[in-house]
């Protein structure tokens, strides 16, 4: 027969286990493991001299095996009194038909498992999962590491893709958020926004822009008045304190030494905006602080004025 349709109806089922192995070892991504919630997830115990593995179903290329509540006993013995390392395994004979659980043993070390063969390939082949291993010396059991993994859902592998592209970088925090903290002191900042992207291991501070309303000083020991010109010059000294505070993952690598500016409304024309220092450091703290030519930067504008401080386009190495 040259073609033959999977599970048509007849008196005679055609489906062999070979085509349920298939199925389920495409169904489950590949992955090898025990099945999550079913039994005791393949536990163990310790009884007298023996190790024992507990209930549970596992899958191996799609061939799926239950151990039953009886679960399945490893002996050791307590005449040996060397330490005995022990492998314990699942094995899928094809040509028999047949599973087991069975170790192998060594006195240097945890010894490797015979290699597997393909069982789609191989119809007649045996493969071979790791369970455990343990010490045994003396029949006092020790050392026990479950080697076996639970089989991951598709929707636990697409949660993982996520944190993967996370890590990777392809997002981004705000204040809009809630990702990024706006501190105390600017609480009470007109219209703030910050947005920073992470892309790969590096950051850039999209925006920054907040009014200060508060922050800056307008008694007459902050600002100085040019000779014979009128003109106000700005002496900013209140621009400071952490203004916000970056989230864990967009934090740079060094601290970043930058410039933002001052904005305030101007008086019948546009006023010249005073530059700041602006920096970040390590722990995601981002402060402005006056430069030193803050005092020769004229300020146009009603010096009861809320300044308005932005920053654009600021980039850094992430850790």
């Amino acid at each position: 027969m040259g073609l033959r349709l999977i599970r048509q109806e007849s008196e005679t089922p055609n489906v062999s286990n070979h085509d349920d192995a298939r199925m389920v070892r495409y169904a489950y991504g590949g992955y090898d493991g025990y099945v999550k919630n079913r039994g005791q997830e393949i536990g163990s115990t310790v009884s007298g001299t023996s190790f024992v593995v507990l209930s549970g179903v596992l899958c191996l290329q799609g061939w799926e095996v239950e151990i039953d509540a009886n679960g399945v006993s490893i002996p050791t013995s307590a005449s040996v009194t060397n330490k005995t390392y022990f492998s314990v395994y699942l094995e899928v004979n094809c040509a028999t038909d047949t599973a087991e659980i069975k170790s192998v043993t060594d006195t240097a070390g945890f010894p490797e498992i015979p290699a597997s063969d393909d069982l789609t390939e191989n119809t007649i082949g045996t493969a071979r999962l790791p369970l455990y291993h343990f010490t045994a010396t003396s029949g006092v059991i020790a050392d026990v590491e479950k080697m076996v993994q639970a089989v991951p859902y598709n929707a636990e592998l697409m949660a993982d893709v996520g944190r993967r592209l996370d890590e990777m970088g392809f997002k981004e925090a705000s204040i809009e958020n809630g990702a990024i903290t706006l501190q105390a002191g600017w609480a009470d900042a007109e219209s703030p926004k910050c947005t920073v992207q992470r892309l790969g291991k590096f950051a850039i501070l999209k925006k920054l822009s907040l009014g200060t309303k508060t922050n800056i000083s307008t008694n007459n020991t902050n600002y100085i008045s040019s000779a014979g010109g009128g003109v106000t010059f700005g002496k900013i000294t209140d621009i400071s304190g952490t203004i916000i505070t970056l989230p864990e993952g967009f934090r740079p690598k060094n601290p970043v030494h930058t410039r933002a500016e001052v904005y305030f409304p101007s008086i019948g024309f546009l006023g010249t905006p005073i530059s700041v220092e602006l920096n970040i450091d390590k722990e995601g703290n981002v402060t402005a602080g006056p430069t030193v030519d803050y005092v020769m930067t004229a300020i146009y504008a009603n010096v009861n004025s809320v300044g308005l401080v932005e920053a654009y386009n600021i980039g850094w190495e992430l850790p």
